[in-house]
């Protein structure tokens, strides 16, 4: 899997703007509002990948060593 840094930086950049805008909503949306869970879910999804971003490039660093 090649996965170039400048890849990795643009994924965590866009990630950064969905998981602000999605504690944006939550910070100002009632929590009896049916959308609620919606963006919850989007937040913790988007928390989930991030944690994923160094795996990632932590594995095209092992393939590249591993001929």
């Amino acid at each position: 899997m090649n996965i170039d840094p400048a890849s990795v930086h643009r994924l965590k950049n866009k990630l950064a703007v969905i998981l602000g805008f999605c504690e944006l909503l939550l910070s100002e949306m009632p929590t009896d509002n049916p959308h609620r869970p919606d963006v919850e879910q989007i937040l913790e999804a988007g928390k989930s990948a991030l944690q994923e971003l160094p795996q990632l490039a932590a594995q095209d660093l092992t393939d590249a060593l591993d001929p």
